[in-house]
């Protein structure tokens, strides 16, 4: 989990790299994404302090005319794992802090998605194999960018992405295939029916607790989905009202009125997604003109 002091040594990384030339921003890019593909269970603090110090050693052996090969050898994968050996796991506690989240945007979402049923049901299988297959899924894609990282070339040709798109398209008809089997043959394993009044307050509870988990954790990667669980949790708490259900059952009596409202909820959902993103790109795009001029 990204601390106040992780973001600030990321941001002087980002800024720092600039400076470099273009072979040597090619090579050190590498390093970085080797460092960070592979430390998924290490301490940010340290990996993001290594690699700091890497492109400041780098940026002394620029302005002396030499390479970043030259000073690093051509393959530093080996210095990289040398790092990240005598480097910290991370803690339980900052597990949980990544855990707390998930699940409860988890079952957030799979409430918001059931929100056409008139008795709010929560199947707490699905919930687990969705978190197990998620998680397996961002351990494949790690581990490819770090089999990868000092293998990519210059320039991404077609027969590189032919392996990337057999490999994902194996992943994904096998994750298909668990959910498809798990919709077929446990729909009442481990389901949990919430009764009215206590569904709205369950859905404005752990709406208040993902607001509560960012002030007290301060995530940037969480706070860029928080609009997106506050619309969740809107409109999912409306549904469950008098004027809610009375709005399910005017668009659900025409198909075109079904699709239009969703197609309404889902442009919000994506612009809450995206606006928070697309400002923060933003403003780091004015820092980078202001640092060269």
């Amino acid at each position: 989990m990204k601390t106040d002091s992780v973001t600030m040594l990321i941001e002087e990384n980002n800024q720092l790299r600039e400076k470099l030339n273009a072979a040597n921003k090619v090579y050190y890019d590498k390093i970085l994404l080797y460092m960070r593909s592979t430390s998924l269970f290490k301490t940010d603090l340290e990996i993001e302090n290594i690699l700091l110090d890497l492109l400041r050693d780098l940026l002394e052996v620029q302005k002396n005319g030499e390479s970043a090969s030259d000073f690093f050898g051509k393959n530093p994968q080996e210095m990289c794992q040398e790092l990240l050996d005598n480097t910290s796991q991370v803690s339980f506690k900052n597990i949980l802090k990544t855990l707390v989240p998930i699940v409860g945007g988890g079952l957030l979402a799979t409430i918001f998605f059931g929100v056409l049923n008139p008795v709010l049901t929560i199947n707490f299988f699905q919930l687990i194999l969705e978190i197990i297959v998620v998680s397996v899924v961002v351990w494949l894609i790690f581990r490819h960018m770090k089999k990868t990282a000092f293998k990519r070339q210059n320039k991404f040709k077609l027969r590189d992405f032919v392996p990337i798109f057999i490999n994902y398209s194996l992943v994904i008809l096998v994750i298909s295939g668990i959910f498809l089997l798990s919709i077929l043959f446990m729909t009442d394993f481990l389901v949990v029916t919430v009764p009215a009044p206590y569904d709205i307050f369950l859905i404005i509870f752990l709406t208040a607790i993902l607001f509560v988990w960012e002030v007290i954790t301060k995530s940037d990667w969480f706070k860029s989905l928080l609009p997106v669980f506050l619309i969740m949790g809107v409109l999912a708490t409306l549904a469950r009202t008098a004027l809610g259900k009375g709005l399910i059952d005017y668009f659900s009596e025409s198909e075109m009125r079904m699709v239009v409202v969703l197609l309404i909820i889902y442009i919000i959902a994506m612009l809450a997604f995206s606006v928070p993103i697309l400002l923060s790109l933003s403003r780091d795009k004015k820092r980078r003109k202001s640092n060269v001029s």
